[in-house]
């Protein structure tokens, strides 16, 4: 493994407390793409949802949070959003997705960390926000397996997922709410299936592990995904005092 990509695992285990600025608001400069042109404004990110200002009516937009199928950092520069909104008539329910190029600065991790706090859906993000307190569970240096190939390093802490690569658009963070399986084919491969496609599908991210994954670790993975459900209607233990007047 290179120095670089050392130097990017070691800033995904770095013990660094959370920002106070992730309270927000954010702003970037950006440009949506059309099929023909494209428009210029401010993105702007604030408790409430996002909104699009700019001076083109048509593409003006300001969307809730639970208004956006899903959210996509797909690079430091690339903002996706998947919305619910109808294309049109002619285009049989199929919903609208607009990109968004960052035209000044950079998707911050301070601005993804607001995003993972204010979005419940599952949120694709290969920029990682700060790490907290705490230090990870394991680090196990790993090759995406994918048409372009990338090597790098999955890092599980108590709260999530992350893989490192010096590759920014193949870097991934995951809530553990946002992985929808995790299957270990081989002592050394991997299948990690995430919420990436906004609509409930699913994509598969193939690890081929330079060494064994223990059994306890891969127990450890397997149950942050898969949680103990609560039946429905049981009572929260810190709710058990009160009662209906």
């Amino acid at each position: 493994m290179s120095r670089a990509l050392w130097t990017l695992v070691a800033l995904a285990m770095a013990i660094t407390p959370a920002p106070a600025a992730a309270q927000g608001p954010y702003e970037l400069t950006v440009k949506a793409d059309h099929a023909i042109g494209a428009s210029h404004g401010t993105l702007l990110f604030d408790r409430d949802g996002v909104e699009y200002r700019t001076t083109d009516r048509h593409d003006a937009r300001k969307w809730r949070y639970d208004d956006i199928r899903q959210l996509q950092v797909l690079d430091p520069r690339h903002v996706r959003l998947l919305t619910f909104e109808d294309q049109g008539r002619l285009k049989f329910g199929k919903e609208r997705t607009f990109d968004f190029q960052v035209a000044g600065g950079t998707v911050t991790p301070e601005l993804v960390a607001f995003l993972l706090a204010h979005i419940e859906r599952p949120v694709v993000t290969a920029v990682m926000p700060p790490d907290g307190a705490c230090a990870p569970l394991s680090r196990i240096p790993v090759k995406h397996d994918a048409r372009h190939g990338s090597e790098g390093a999955l890092v599980m802490h108590a709260d999530h997922l992350a893989y490192v690569t010096e590759r920014p658009q193949d870097s991934r963070f995951w809530r553990w709410s946002d992985i929808a399986s995790v299957m270990k084919l081989s002592p050394y491969r991997l299948v990690v299936s995430t919420y990436e496609g906004g609509a409930g599908e699913t994509r598969p991210f193939v690890f081929d592990l330079k060494r064994d994954l223990p059994e306890d670790q891969y127990a450890a993975l397997w149950a942050r995904v898969n949680p103990p459900a609560r039946p429905f209607g049981a009572v929260d233990p810190a709710c058990s005092g009160h009662r209906a007047g």
